[in-house]
């Protein structure tokens, strides 16, 4: 399945979206917790791996825009 997305900028990419991707990611996700589980960690809150995880998506992100040839960057 391809559709159409708008992303920070305001060109449109097309995305294909595959059953085996969002299986990998579950998989990676589980495994996060189980480890985060297993050192005793909170998933939630100020030190939680909720937060770890979404600052570092975040990062991510960001620097995937700022890179040059995307649109962002120089």
């Amino acid at each position: 399945m391809t559709e159409k997305i708008t992303s920070v900028s305001s060109m449109p990419k097309k995305v294909k979206k595959t059953a085996s991707r969002s299986e990998a990611e579950q998989a990676a996700v589980r495994e996060l917790v189980k480890a985060a589980r297993a050192r005793g960690e909170d998933l939630t809150g100020p030190d939680g791996l909720l937060k770890s995880i979404t600052a570092i998506v975040l990062k991510t992100a960001l620097e995937e825009v700022n890179r040059p040839g995307f649109g962002g960057g120089s």
